[in-house]
């Protein structure tokens, strides 16, 4: 888990130092302070700059039309502070006093070099590919040179990798028609957007046969006391085909409610239910790395947040998460303290994130943290935060 954070050169935040984290963490600010990026950041830091993550984020924020527009134009300079790739230009996101375990992201030209590998039986030769930045080297030799790609370099915890640039138009399009992401990173996410049944369908086979079901059905219970199970069922065999219009989805989610006789659709029962469906599953996703949450209350009544949240923190324990959220809503700060003030085995920690318009730190990016103690004040006396 992250003690503290440092994000430097990512999208709008040229330098954010956050010194103190806590195991659940709630992100506040105004629009476009930067609440998104440090979300986007971290799920960078948490997959080691997975490439599938990456493309996810472009896409995401629709940043691929730039192919379309300016060939020679990276849509992964849109990642960078003033959005340009600059000499000695590197996004660092990690701890604020422990350099090493920082994840440290470059633009780099370098040169492809294929290096023979002594292999004791097989009959032919074995090549190793590895890349040396062209900086290193006399850079007007190898202009001409087949081998020069425009590579991400990428170093965290004393291990590099290279992401190649070049031909990126394939690259973006294999990694967003991808059935399977790669099992690399530590880290599940819940945007503002509610994911499809075939999503929720994918999430529940996960849990279904294990114990960790009745901590879904409790979530739901949340809202709906008397939910008694949950399925998946295949959609066309529950629409009859011709009745059933969302032919790319395959299953649908269906509840068995105390008191009626037939199954009733989980999606007809209201955007917070599947909000907490959502969240519950997502948690387990997260073991033993990081949840992240953007605009924790979306669907959620003001009245059942302070469950919801009780809900993230016994989880979280259990599970060895930490979560990182962000609100605008002031029920969902009010209800993020009071269960961070009832869970003492638990830290809770509230920073918001904005520019200063005065003094040596004027239209720069800071974070201004509450630990619990400063909750306990704000709670009693309605100081805004956010």
């Amino acid at each position: 888990m992250l003690n503290s954070l440092l994000i430097e050169n990512f999208r709008s935040l040229e330098k954010l130092e956050v010194p103190q984290l806590g195991q659940i963490n709630l992100i506040v600010g105004k629009n476009n302070s930067g609440k998104s990026s440090v979300l986007d950041a971290l799920k960078l830091y948490a997959s080691f700059s997975d490439e599938g993550t990456l493309v996810d984020i472009i896409d995401e924020h629709d940043e691929f039309y730039i192919l379309e527009e300016d060939s020679s134009v990276s849509p992964y300079e849109s990642l960078f502070y003033g959005r340009r790739f600059k000499e000695n230009h590197k996004i660092i996101i990690g701890e604020l006093n422990d350099p090493e375990t920082r994840l440290s992201i470059e633009a780099s030209k370098a040169v492809e070099l294929h290096l023979p590998v002594d292999k004791e039986s097989g009959g032919f030769l074995a090549y190793q590919v590895s890349y040396q930045d062209i900086d290193d080297q006399n850079e007007g030799s190898f202009e001409e040179d087949s081998n020069v790609v425009n590579t991400f370099k990428i170093t965290q915890n004393k291990k590099t990798k290279r992401i190649i640039l070049d031909n990126l138009a394939d690259r973006i399009y294999r990694n967003r028609n991808r059935k399977t992401k790669m099992n690399i990173k530590s880290y599940s996410d819940i945007t503002t957007s509610f994911i499809s049944n075939d999503e929720l369908a994918d999430a529940w086979d996960k849990v279904g046969l294990r114990d960790y079901a009745s901590e879904v059905l409790k979530a739901l219970q949340i809202i709906e006391p008397k939910i008694q199970a949950i399925n998946f069922v295949n959609a066309q065999d529950w629409g009859r085909s011709s009745l059933y219009t969302r032919e790319k989805e395959r299953r649908i989610p269906l509840v068995r409610i105390e008191g009626v006789d037939f199954p009733i659709p989980l999606k007809s029962m209201g955007d917070g239910i599947i909000r907490l469906f959502q969240l519950s599953l997502r948690l387990y996703e997260a073991k033993d790395g990081f949840l992240f949450i953007d605009e924790f209350e979306n669907g959620l009544h003001f009245g059942v947040q302070k469950q919801a949240w009780e809900t993230v923190f016994e989880l979280s324990k259990s599970l060895n998460i930490q979560v990182f959220a962000t609100t605008h809503s002031w029920d969902c700060i009010e209800s993020f303290t009071q269960v961070a003030l009832e869970r003492t085995d638990i830290e809770g920690c509230l920073f918001r994130i904005g520019k200063p318009t005065r003094g040596p730190m004027k239209d720069k990016t800071t974070a201004t943290i509450f630990t619990e103690d400063d909750l306990k004040i704000l709670s009693q006396s309605h100081v805004e935060v956010r």
